[in-house]
């Protein structure tokens, strides 16, 4: 009676057994994957460090030291604003940013917030589009 159960029970077994390939490697899922792995905010406030001149409009200027950007133009101050990174274009003054395509810092005055999509940033240049502004792409280059 036993072993007839034992070989009714291992023929219940054999189709589950035969689908299985003994010689197929069985492969961990990896340990640390990451995907679509950004920046640190602090490594792009950074980036932003300097002095960019408009490509557009030479007399417009950026100076962002720290996590102040002042706006001069001709020559003039024309404002100042704290600046945010949002790496991941979250912030709600960000809606419609897709943070797939860049990055976003805000400009926080003194009763709003400017969110701005970065499109590109390195050593030399820098442009970015903000958020919600008719005409709102902005470009620049490094003077210092």
């Amino acid at each position: 009676m036993k072993r007839g159960l034992f070989i009714l029970t291992l023929l219940a077994m054999l189709p589950i057994l035969a689908c299985k390939n003994p010689n197929q490697a069985q492969t961990p899922p990896p340990e640390n994957q990451q995907t679509n792995v950004k920046p640190d905010n602090n490594d792009l406030l950074q980036a932003l460090q300097g002095k960019w001149q408009s490509t557009t409009d030479s007399a417009y200027v950026l100076e962002i030291t720290d996590a102040k950007m002042r706006h001069i133009n001709g020559g003039k101050f024309a404002g100042e604003s704290d600046l945010e990174v949002d790496g991941s274009c979250t912030n709600v003054s960000c809606q419609g940013a897709a943070a797939d395509d860049g990055w976003c810092f805000l400009e926080k005055g003194q009763f709003d917030i400017q969110c701005n999509r970065v499109v590109k940033c390195d050593p030399d240049t820098l442009q970015y589009v903000a958020i919600g502004a008719a005409n709102g792409q902005m470009s620049f280059k490094k003077i210092r």
